[in-house]
């Protein structure tokens, strides 16, 4: 059997990217082609599960120096932060590259584009890539490469890139010579809920993300002071995530108060797992303004929320207008709102939602993902 080193930025199972990883491996174990072997620089929640399932990991620590935050350009710290790494990541290398020799890698896939340094030891030994770019960096992270030229170098010499969406490779390709495919991110579907119907309760409208302006949570808020004292008694707004802005948060808060919204959304904070939000939540609104895949949007229409969504980034590559779920115009407030009052006075909309259920099943499991990911395997080994 093969053996496929998968490398990941993190060891937290926060991300899309770090559950996407764990639930790939899951599904290359099942298969009787490949062995998984994942390698992360430190122990935390992700290593926890891939032992659980006797999934072999191995935790190197890794100084990088491949990104940078945008408020570090030109910044004499940081270049003194660089100087500092280079000696410990020279011998992280070599531990690398024991394990690449050791375990007789066959591929390495780089599951996040954050992260590196397996890659440039591969390079060197002549094992085929295939990296996995998961995020727009600047967009969405605000970070940079911090050698352009490098890190190009490095990322053309991969067997394939894998995008998780048009929109991701449109960015990409205009960068990297290597060839992309798109293969959208899997998402693990538990079968175990209910039929969802409208009820006389109230609405629970829902929006899960980091607190950060990218997320859009303060337009979402203005969005619902634009409704109608009636429809503000029919609804409960949740607002799930971790706060990572404290201005914006602050921002935020302020909106509410002095919107007398405070009856009307709440805070919940970052949340393990979002299932019983979802299984709850009737609407759920992703606000981003650039979103690179949009996992949260599978997710709720997998739990047959209805979903609105900016029509930006992966998020119009996942929703159809009117059919899956509803667009709006990213940034347009009313235009928000407008979806939002559609959704509560039309109890017909909700049909949109098992649409949006049944799609987003037969697209976007976990198995259909890790199928896509295996053939690129096979392509580059048999």
């Amino acid at each position: 059997m093969k053996k496929i080193l998968i490398a990941n930025g993190n060891s937290d199972f926060h991300s899309g990217a770090t559950q996407s990883l764990y639930h790939l491996a899951l599904n290359i174990k099942k298969s009787d082609l490949y062995i998984p072997i994942i390698i992360v620089p430190s122990e935390g929640p992700l290593v926890e599960k891939l032992r659980d399932n006797n999934i072999k990991v191995y935790i190197v620590k890794q100084n990088s120096i491949w990104y940078r935050q945008l408020s570090e350009r030109n910044s004499l710290f940081y270049l003194l932060k660089c100087i500092i790494k280079k000696p410990f990541i020279f011998f992280q290398k070599r531990i690398i590259k024991g394990i690449l020799i050791k375990e007789d890698i066959d591929v390495i896939h780089m599951n996040m584009l954050t992260t590196s340094m397996a890659a440039e030891v591969g390079v060197k030994l002549e094992i085929p890539i295939v990296w996995h770019i998961r995020e727009f960096m600047e967009e969405d992270l605000n970070c940079e490469f911090t050698n352009i030229n490098y890190t190009k170098k490095i990322v053309n010499q991969s067997k394939c890139i894998i995008a998780i969406s048009s929109a991701v490779k449109n960015k990409y390709v205009k960068i990297f010579d290597a060839p992309i495919n798109v293969i959208y991110n899997g998402i693990y579907f538990r079968n175990n809920f209910e039929e969802k119907t409208k009820n006389n309760e109230k609405t629970i409208i829902c929006i899960l993300g980091r607190i950060i302006e990218n997320k859009g949570q303060l337009d979402f808020v203005k969005a619902i002071s634009l409704l109608n004292s009636k429809q503000k008694q029919q609804i409960s707004c949740k607002i799930y995530g971790s706060v990572e802005n404290d201005d914006y948060y602050r921002k935020i808060l302020k909106f509410i108060e002095e919107n007398d919204l405070k009856d009307v959304i709440k805070f919940y904070g970052y949340i393990d797992d979002v299932s019983p939000v979802l299984e709850e939540a009737n609407i759920i609104c992703v606000c981003s303004k650039k979103e690179a895949f949009g996992r949260v949007t599978i997710e709720a229409m997998m739990n047959q929320c209805v979903v609105i969504g900016s029509n930006t980034g992966g998020t119009i590559e996942l929703i159809t207008d009117n059919t899956t779920g509803f667009l709006y115009e990213i940034g347009d407030v009313q235009d928000l709102k407008t979806k939002i009052e559609n959704v509560l006075n039309n109890d017909q909309l909700y049909i949109v939602a098992k649409n949006a259920k049944e799609y987003a099943i037969n697209n976007f499991t976990a198995e259909i993902n890790a199928k896509k990911i295996m053939n690129i395997y096979s392509d580059i080994l048999f």
